[in-house]
């Protein structure tokens, strides 16, 4: 069998995809190379007939593949399909593959199944079972009903949010006096905040789902990147907003309350930032936290609006005492400004662990890539806001 291995003619073609190994493939070679797993010696790229594998173990005639999220395509499917019947049936080699994501999020998972494989390639070295692989059809199956089901949370969050968000256009129509303009005022504020919200996020949301879902591509570096990119865009935004914000004040006609135009600037910030572990969330397959987390953060909001909207003004008349300390009955408007500032800040501590645990180190040339990317999404964005 010696004849079809390492065949010469593709010695070149070996020697340049050990040179352009992915991140995933150089990731998974540290945790294999130098016999660390029970004494296995591992080689990179190697071939087999026409085929080349991304690591080979002779000792057990094991190969070990790695690929992007599900070959989709066809031919993708065909072409695995052809070299798997020819390595098992024909070459008598086992070939275990894994999702790229699964080296970084997961690798002692990998380790483990190449233990478990070898185990039972020690047992039984003759016969292996075809296409041997990490996700079988009935996993598949079962990947496409838990999709399903995330994909139903995740709406039915976003309905009911909105829902419940509608209630409060009756309430501030109710409370707020029309010769005070209190109602234009919030929806003037919540407009301009629409549009702050999409170019501060610049696409950035989508870019993460893209490049975590690459092949080769390290999620949690996109993460980082992503975290970054929009935290630092979003800091500049408050700074800016506070340096100018009187004359930002005056520019929109709120002169005489330049704090509602900072605590809104602090709160698209917040809500900007929070976009990506909100994606994160998503794309690590959370959705009861992502639902919970909208929920209970709307759910407060209505019930600070509540408080001091309805049960302030009303302990203001029946007992003073109680809220005179803190409570103005003439800003009304204000009270739904800081509403949001809280609601937001509170937010942040339920995405604490999500902003923990990795390295918080910029990639230029992946920022790049995610940019160009991304900025046809803020384009859309805008034309979809003007």
């Amino acid at each position: 069998m010696h004849d079809i291995m390492n065949k010469p003619e593709l010695k070149s073609v070996r020697k340049d995809l050990r040179n352009m190994s992915t991140s995933a493939e150089a990731t998974l070679w540290k945790l294999i190379k130098g016999q660390q797993i029970d004494g296995l010696k591992f080689r990179r790229q190697h071939s087999v007939g026409p085929y080349i594998l991304d690591f080979y173990c002779p000792q057990f005639r094991l190969g070990i593949e790695l690929d992007g999220e599900v070959h989709s395509t066809t031919e993708a499917m065909d072409y695995a399909d052809n070299r798997a019947r020819f390595l098992v049936n024909e070459k008598n080699i086992w070939v275990i593959r894994f999702e790229n994501r699964v080296v970084f999020e997961n690798p002692t998972r990998i380790v483990e199944e190449i233990r478990e494989v070898v185990k039972k390639r020690r047992e039984n070295p003759t016969t292996s079972p075809y296409g041997y692989s990490s996700f079988p059809k009935e996993e598949n199956m079962a990947g496409l009903k838990s999709l399903a089901k995330d994909t139903a949370i995740y709406g039915l969050s976003s309905i009911v949010g909105r829902f419940l968000n509608y209630m409060l256009v009756p309430l501030y129509t109710a409370v707020l006096p029309a010769s005070s303009g209190g109602y234009g005022v919030v929806s003037n504020v919540y407009a301009f905040t629409a549009l702050m919200l999409v170019l501060l996020t610049f696409g950035m949301e989508t870019g993460f789902f893209r490049f975590a879902n690459k092949s080769g591509e390290d999620p949690m570096k996109v993460y980082a990147n992503s975290l970054l990119s929009v935290g630092g865009v979003s800091l500049i935004f408050v700074l800016l907003c506070l340096l100018f914000l009187q004359p930002i004040a005056n520019l929109l006609d709120y002169g005489n309350h330049p704090e509602f135009i900072a605590m809104m600037a602090m709160v698209v910030a917040l809500d900007s930032f929070q976009c990506i572990p909100f994606a994160y969330l998503r794309y690590k397959k959370r959705p009861i936290k992502f639902a919970a987390i909208k929920l209970l953060s709307i759910i407060g909001g209505i019930g600070l609006n509540l408080f001091f909207l309805l049960l302030c003004p009303w302990l203001n008349v029946h007992f003073p005492a109680t809220v005179s300390w803190f409570y103005d009955p003439d800003y009304l408007v204000g009270y739904i400004f800081i509403s949001n500032l809280i609601i937001s800040g509170v937010q942040m501590f339920f995405f604490i662990p999500e902003l923990r645990g990795f390295a918080y180190k910029l990639d230029k040339p992946l920022l790049k890539r995610m940019v160009v990317y991304s900025f046809p999404v803020l384009i859309l964005g805008l034309v979809g806001i003007l």
